[in-house]
């Protein structure tokens, strides 16, 4: 059966701006959401983030998620304060394998004792679209609900609209059970599961398509959207938020912060690319130099070892090289600027006033690729 409706990418819109915006300048808008952060999650990526440098994106208002090639009791530790729910971290989720979350939070035995805690976890698989993935979701919530703890569950990747729709129905006590989805596959610059299964939905119409069904089902408490993968720049951020993602996940875009993970690397005399120390990417940086990050995806060849210390299966995923091109606080900076800019020719004070709510129009061929100059 042939679909016969078109998809649309994030390069094929933009946003059309309100007829009158009552917004007088953009220092009126708040792009922030409620915790006082960007509606923006890094990547769990070994070449972005780890656990040593993870509280640079945190004290930049960033979202964290811990990635899988994390030692598994350092994880455990960074719930954060003991994960006590009085002094829980909103800001923070700890990947954890499929086995992982089963064996933490599907077993009566391993959770009883975790009366008054906060976990944030990221069920960090590929496919999203498997049955057994939520049946074991929902044990963990219906335990998380018999011992009195809190656990919020963040899992995909999904690329079909109806499964959205098939989660949201998913709840326990009129709560759901999937509280953050990821959606998007094969979208993300480390990734080639689209080039060699062909697997895929594109972005923008998906995250058109799951808002939709949203508002469609007027649920007091519905899961949230994540876009992932696809993002190149900041425009492509405030599309997701336009057509209705909750939050943007991206990877690829700080893997060129001067303070992502990847192993770093430079062009010395010879013209030959030589590898460097953080402390040695710095002082290089400042004085000009141009550095390069190391950045794969997860389910290449060097993603799977660094997760399971082997290559395990058939690579979906690449490894290159990528410029340094920023520092973190800069891009930051710039995501918010362009955020409340667009917020106010949109009318929007606030980002919830913002996210789903606007128009977009599809761009000719030509538009296309005046945008990409």
């Amino acid at each position: 059966m042939i679909k016969k409706e078109i998809g649309y990418a994030y390069n094929d819109l933009t946003i059309v701006p309100s007829i009158i915006s009552n917004v007088k300048s953009r220092s009126e808008t708040n792009c922030m959401d409620a915790n006082g952060r960007l509606p923006i999650f890094v990547a769990p990526m070994s070449s972005v983030i780890n656990h040593k440098n993870y509280e640079i994106f945190e004290k930049n208002n960033l979202y964290t998620v811990i990635p899988r090639s994390v030692n598994y009791e350092d994880r455990m530790k960074l719930f954060g304060n003991n994960g006590t729910l009085f002094n829980d971290i909103h800001y923070r989720f700890i990947a954890l394998s499929l086995n992982e979350f089963k064996d933490c939070f599907c077993s009566e035995e391993n959770v009883k004792n975790n009366a008054n805690k906060h976990f944030n976890v990221c069920v960090d698989i590929a496919n999203g679209h498997m049955q057994y993935l939520y049946d074991l979701c929902k044990k963990a919530k219906e335990l998380s609900f018999k011992y009195n703890y809190k656990l919020v569950i963040m899992t995909g990747n999904i690329a079909n609209p109806e499964t959205y729709r098939e989660i949201c129905m998913m709840t326990i006590n009129y709560e759901p059970i999937i509280d953050y989805i990821r959606v998007g596959i094969g979208g993300g610059s480390g990734c080639i599961t689209s080039s060699n299964t062909s697997i895929h939905y594109p972005m923008a119409s998906l995250i058109d398509s799951c808002n939709n069904i949203r508002k469609e089902l007027q649920l007091k408490n519905c899961t949230k959207i994540i876009a992932d993968g696809g993002v190149r720049n900041y425009s492509d951020v405030i599309k997701a938020l336009a057509l209705g993602a909750d939050y943007v996940m991206i990877g690829g875009v700080f893997a060129k912060c001067l303070e992502s993970c990847g192993a770093k690397m430079f062009t010395n005399y010879k013209g030959e690319k030589e590898m460097c120390t953080a402390d040695a990417a710095y002082e290089l940086y400042e004085k000009g130099a141009q550095l390069y990050t190391r950045f794969y995806g997860m389910a290449s060849a060097e993603g799977q070892i660094a997760i399971n210390h082997k290559k395990t299966k058939t690579a979906e995923g690449i490894t290159k090289m990528l410029p340094v091109e920023y520092k973190l606080h800069k891009w930051v900076e710039n995501m918010q600027d362009y955020l409340r800019s667009a917020m106010s020719y949109c009318g929007a004070f606030r980002l919830d006033e913002f996210i789903g709510k606007q128009t977009l129009i599809v761009n000719s061929p030509g538009e296309i690729a005046a945008v990409n100059k």
